[in-house]
């Protein structure tokens, strides 16, 4: 099975532990992860996640 590219809020609200719809729209303002548009969903790329998750990572260690 092939990884998926983009996720819902939805989805993205789950992979970062359950975190806030309100605090992914902060993320994604912050430019912090990216936002793609298809029609009028709002799609989270994944690569933005894990690039997300990896900072948080560092700052950590």
């Amino acid at each position: 099975m092939t990884e998926r590219l983009l996720h819902s809020i939805e989805e993205a609200q789950m992979s970062l532990g359950g975190y806030s719809r309100s605090g992914i729209y902060r993320l994604a303002a912050a430019g912090e992860i990216d936002f793609v548009h298809i029609g009028r969903r709002a799609f989270v790329t994944a690569e933005s996640l894990r690039a997300y998750v990896q900072r948080l990572a560092g700052e950590a260690a």
